[in-house]
């Protein structure tokens, strides 16, 4: 009888360890990644913890797949956070090896086993905007060992900007850079030049509106493009010298003033007149950079939503008089009118992209 009380007690004890075993080989299989340094690894599964610690926490870890938001996975947060993966190496690499983080807001840090190996700058004091550019770190073999190594990325988000991170690919320096040159090329160098390219363009027909005063779309136009494409070099641009205040009541301010030409331009090609409208709409438009300046980065963090929603609005607004104006026989068989309109609703229709996932 004391054997048979004892056996059940053996077993579940047994049992409880092997479900334990079990448990903590799944574990550590769920984490490990398997790289061969000769080949590249996108890294798409991570770890995450919110930490404000200079050093990676003991605890808490939660599985996070990439790419992550921040807005839609800890909404409302800001800071910094912690991402780490576990990397299993058959031997050290031979040669240098090269991190691509396609996309990462606001700013970073990469570690290999403890070490730091690269970061994007503004980790403390003015924070730097990296969002929209592609960051390359390069890797010095000795950080590696065989077996286990631990990359951490430390993220820092500012309280009125996106946070989160895009999967990271990893491998040998020349495959990594020519991806990197890939990315950089497509989200950069062509942004930049297509910028440049209507700045251009945007002082020509200011050249041609001062030799004809009179003729007041030209100069609207030429303000248009000008700002517009000084407003998008911000997408490329980490703001880096800047003081972030005053950068971003640039970035919300200026998009009132956008609308502002747009409308006044769009009333003037359709020969439409609104002359209390117009006057409102300079004083409000034309005030507002100033008034989010003086109201300082929190605010413009909380107002941000609804006055890019103010703004898709006005946009709307300004398709609606065009579209009136098409709706005469004369103009619809212009073609510039409906080029405009086109162009209008590829913007509406990224504006409300980045409306929704803001």
């Amino acid at each position: 009888p004391v054997v048979a009380l004892r056996c059940p007690r053996v077993w579940m004890k047994a049992l409880r360890w092997l479900v334990w075993a079990w448990l903590c080989m799944g574990f550590s299989l769920a984490q490990a990644a398997a790289w061969q340094p000769s080949q590249s690894l996108s890294i798409t599964q991570m770890e995450f913890v919110k930490s404000d610690a200079p050093q990676p926490a003991t605890d808490g870890w939660q599985a996070q797949a990439l790419p992550d938001s921040w807005r839609v996975s800890r909404r409302g947060a800001s800071g910094y956070g912690w991402y780490r993966v576990r990397l299993s190496l058959p031997e050290q690499p031979a040669s240098t090896t090269g991190l691509l983080i396609s996309m990462v807001g606001t700013t970073y840090a990469v570690y290999v086993n403890g070490v730091e190996v690269g970061d994007g700058g503004g980790m403390t004091g003015d924070i730097q905007r990296n969002g929209s550019q592609p960051q390359y770190v390069s890797i010095a073999p000795q950080v590696f060992k065989p077996g286990d190594n631990w990359l951490h990325v430390r993220l820092r988000v500012a309280s009125n900007l996106r946070g989160g991170m895009t999967p990271l690919l990893i491998g040998p320096r020349a495959m990594v850079e020519e991806a990197f040159n890939s990315a950089y090329f497509r989200r950069v160098t062509l942004s930049r030049s297509a910028n440049v390219v209507l700045i251009v363009a945007g002082l020509i027909v200011g050249l041609l509106w001062l030799r004809r005063p009179a003729q007041a779309i030209y100069g609207y136009f030429a303000g248009l493009a000008v700002l517009w494409s000084l407003r998008n070099f911000h997408y490329t641009y980490s703001g880096g010298g800047i003081p972030s205040r005053l950068w971003e009541a640039f970035i919300l301010g200026s998009l009132g003033v956008i609308g502002l030409l747009l409308l006044l331009f769009m009333l003037r090609l359709t020969q439409r007149t609104m002359p209390r409208i117009e006057r409102a709409a300079k004083w409000i438009f034309l005030s507002i950079p100033v008034l989010f300046l003086l109201l300082g980065e929190q605010v413009m963090s909380q107002l941000r939503l609804a006055w890019y929603g103010l703004c898709v609005a006005m946009l709307v607004s300004i398709i609606v008089i065009l579209v009136q104006h098409l709706r005469q026989p004369v103009a619809r068989r212009e073609p510039g009118p409906w080029a405009i309109l086109a162009a209008l609703l590829l913007t509406l229709g990224l504006g409300l992209h980045d409306y929704a996932v803001s």
